[in-house]
């Protein structure tokens, strides 16, 4: 599971589509699932004060992948 909405530079999850990369880094979002969105944008949205990484991505999410985002775990 992962997000589909990106946050907005205020830390809510109403900026467009989210797009993946290959080499992202992979964090986990305010709701639990993975996320790309910057650091800053998270702590905003999580009101914390840490981020956490689990790893990259390597499948980026299209019609070949099924939809699908491919993780290399960090651990």
């Amino acid at each position: 599971m992962f997000e589909t909405v990106a946050l907005t530079p205020a830390g809510v999850r109403a900026g467009g589509p989210a797009v993946y990369s290959l080499n992202d880094i992979l964090k986990v979002s305010e709701n639990g699932l993975l996320c790309n969105d910057p650091d800053a944008f998270l702590l905003l949205a999580t009101g914390g004060t840490s981020v956490i990484s689990v790893g990259t991505c390597s499948v980026i999410p299209d019609a070949r992948s099924g939809n699908r985002l491919g993780l290399d775990f960090k651990f």
